[in-house]
């Protein structure tokens, strides 16, 4: 579980030895956060009573080949001498006589025992990985098997006082795992932190904890822990247990950061789907399967600590070309076509539904290129940076009178980088759900399919450039790691791979327009357009022939709804607002004054765009962002939150602006401020001047390193 507001020492400082005194904190030991130390002393006397005999038990009458020991910390050890203890087959619980201690119950460490067999047997058995029953240092083994502590936090012990749901090693390099009480459960439940850090400690035992001190490889480590906990939310026991057809957590995070380099700083939990492609390997690729990730973890070379992922895949298994893998790998995201695709499909439909993503922040809206009928480019922001991809459905164009058409697509790069490369392929889903895939098409290339009328296309075009461009600029996490930072490794440098395509018998689709069928409503007087009975629209409120009034949408004043553009919902919009070409607004928006909404941009929540203040493009403001003045979100960008804009303000790229817990705690741009890139920002920094971009850039900048990217403005705001 990542910490924020951490100080960050030096790795040689964070390196785990024996007799360093050390709690881990999460991934500590692998590079990917910071260590947590203390020096520690030893107890004298025992903390706690024997909680075990009052639930009518001794060591839970559990004989099994594993054996016991205490949690150390240096000359610290927390065990039965003085905790409470509860043990099952391969684990012993530990937890004292203070805090929320009276949530231990016997039915709580029965339930939380069982979810932890259950994966045990599931991570162990099915995914073929060493038990986590030994030292990962070598020279500290006995020769014997282990059960693993399971410290539950928050209940009187010594050193776990606080905190919700970690994993590391002891100072003898065992690993374990520490939970509060609401961080557990007896029942099974998606998002359970339980199997996550579990799989944390299963990781720490493959191969000696082959990972430690790899930064590049760190970030990948809590993707690897939401990888065993998707593999333990969609199994056959999980399903009997919860009495459904499994859980997924499959996240509206990585979607709408898939055009970037995995993984990234705003989605790094979430990058689990590449670990499912090489571990149930649909594509039937060589050397990939069923054991891989456990290969992946057990493989690392702690003596060459800037390996990435990439390179490693490929050391561990040259028979494939990772750039095969990973344009193979985005071609199933199409559809998501994966073992668990229902899972998958009804959790991006309930996203899109409630609002949690747009349909354009993960499928790509093409441009056309001036002067051509059918050649489409990627929006800048949209083109893939290294190994990042853009899925494209497609409207295919088939005649009246026939049953299908052959759907040609070429590819042209347009990167001027060296060792550019992409692998694009034309998928194709039929009635039943069931994908076929074209070749793959690289630069220059093209490939047809045939489409029959019901049938859906799509167009995956992944970035695949080779493995010495790709391994350039070492991609960690910037506001974890001064040699990541925005500053020394800005979002510019990290290459971008535009294209185009060249289409026949299809077109890109675009998001679609709102549909006024089975509504009640009129033409308006003033424009011709649609608007519903329900709605409130004044007769000086020009309404264009295309555009639509639904629901309880109130529209007042000189306002002008242009080309196809809606109003719908509760909103209400009023002033000499202008609403054009396919804009949404949406929810409970409120758009006035003089401001303007174009191109695919969407207005949701309770958002307010006053004065004259722009979202343009395919831009989102939702929640309770508000932008005014002269401000203007344009591009990708996405407000959330109670986020503001204003001045002069550009927020623009693939920028996240989600500010803040009230309308008086949040952050936002004013002045000349401009966002930009992979901009993220949930802190509540106001920026007032320069240009921004980077995942929590002005954290890392103002608290972490202090590097000068960000300085004061002496008001309150920061400039570059």
């Amino acid at each position: 579980m990542k910490k924020k507001h951490v100080t960050r020492k030096p790795r040689k400082e964070r390196a785990l030895a024996a007799g360093v005194s050390a709690l881990a904190v999460t991934l500590a030991f692998t590079g990917g956060l910071s260590l947590h130390t203390q020096s520690v002393l030893a107890q004298s006397e025992p903390e706690a009573k024997m909680v075990a005999n009052s639930l009518g038990e001794s060591r839970n009458a559990v004989q099994a080949a594993y054996s016991v020991r205490g949690v150390h910390n240096d000359a610290e050890v927390i065990s039965r001498l003085n905790a409470n203890v509860y043990e099952s087959e391969h684990f012993q619980f530990l937890w004292g006589n203070g805090g929320e201690y009276k949530k231990v119950t016997k039915a709580f460490l029965e339930g939380n025992a069982k979810i932890l067999e259950d994966n045990w047997g599931l991570f162990i058995n099915k995914l073929k990985m060493t038990p986590p029953t030994r030292s990962v240092h070598e020279w500290i083994r006995d020769n014997k098997d282990y059960k693993v502590n399971v410290v539950i936090l928050g209940t009187g012990l010594h050193l776990y006082e606080g905190g919700w749901a970690f994993a590391g090693l002891d100072s003898q390099g065992y690993p374990y795992l520490m939970c509060a009480p609401d961080a557990m459960s007896p029942r099974v439940q998606p998002g359970l932190p339980v199997p996550h850090e579990f799989g944390h400690v299963v990781q720490f035992a493959q191969g000696s904890n082959s990972w430690r001190g790899n930064d590049s490889l760190g970030p990948w480590s809590e993707a690897v822990g939401n990888w065993f906990r998707e593999e333990y939310t969609s199994s056959d026991v999980y399903k009997q247990q919860s009495g459904t057809e499994g859980a997924t957590d499959f996240s509206a995070l990585y979607l709408r950061a898939s055009t970037l380099t995995a993984v990234n700083g705003r989605a790094y939990y979430e990058a689990w789907p590449l670990l499912k492609y090489l571990e149930e390997n649909p594509d039937g690729l060589p050397g990939y399967g069923s054991g891989f990730v456990a290969k992946l973890l057990q493989s690392g070379k702690p003596e060459d600590p800037t390996e990435s992922i990439y390179e490693l895949i490929q050391r561990i298994n040259p028979q494939v070309k990772v750039q095969e893998m990973i344009g193979r790998f985005a071609s199933r995201m199409a559809t998501f076509d994966f073992r668990n695709q229902k899972l998958y499909k009804r959790n991006v439909e309930n996203m899109l539904r409630y609002g949690e993503l747009y349909w354009h922040q993960y499928y790509t809206m093409m441009l056309k290129v001036d002067g051509s009928d059918n050649v489409y480019t990627i929006p800048s922001e949209r083109a893939p940076q290294a190994t990042g991809y853009n899925i494209i459905p497609l409207d295919v164009k088939i005649p009246l009178n026939a049953s299908s058409a052959t759907v040609r697509v070429k590819l042209d790069g347009l990167a001027k980088v060296n060792g550019a490369g992409w692998q694009a392929y034309l998928i194709v889903e039929n009635e039943n759900g069931k994908s076929r895939y074209s070749r793959s098409f690289g630069n220059g290339e093209s490939v047809q399919e045939e489409v029959i009328k019901g049938e859906k296309a799509y167009l995956s075009v992944a970035a695949t450039p080779t493995l010495e461009s790709m391994q350039k600029t070492k991609i960690g996490i910037g506001s974890w790691q001064r040699k990541f930072s925005e500053k020394v490794i800005p979002f510019e440098s990290k290459p971008q791979y535009p294209y185009q395509v060249t289409l026949e018998n299809a077109e890109p689709q675009i998001r679609k327009a709102e549909e006024s069928a089975g509504i009640r409503g009129h033409v308006h007087r003033n424009g011709g357009g649609f608007v519903a009975d329900t709605a409130r629209v004044d007769d000086s409120v020009y309404v264009a022939k295309n555009a639509k009034v639904l629901d309880n949408a109130t529209v007042t004043g000189n306002v002008r709804i242009e080309d196809s553009a809606v109003v719908r919902g509760a909103a209400r919009v009023s002033g000499s607002a202008k609403i054009t070409d396919y804009a949404l607004v949406c929810g409970s928006a409120q758009v006035g004054e003089s401001a303007t909404l174009s191109g695919y941009a969407i207005a949701d929540g309770s958002a307010k765009i006053t004065g004259h203040g722009h979202v343009g493009d395919q831009a989102v403001v939702t929640e309770q962002a508000e932008v005014s003045e002269y401000g203007k979100v344009v591009e990708s960008a996405l407000l959330k939150g109670y986020y503001t804009v204003s001045g002069h303000a550009v927020v623009k790229g693939l920028s996240i602006g989600h500010g803040g817990v009230s309308k008086r705690e949040h952050g936002g741009a004013t002045g000349q401020a401009v966002t930009y890139g992979d901009f993220f920002d949930d802190m509540g920094y106001t920026i007032s001047g320069g240009s921004f971009a980077g995942y929590e850039s002005l954290e890392a900048s103002v608290k972490n390193f202090r590097d000068g990217y960000a300085r004061s403005d002496g008001k309150g705001g920061y400039m570059r």
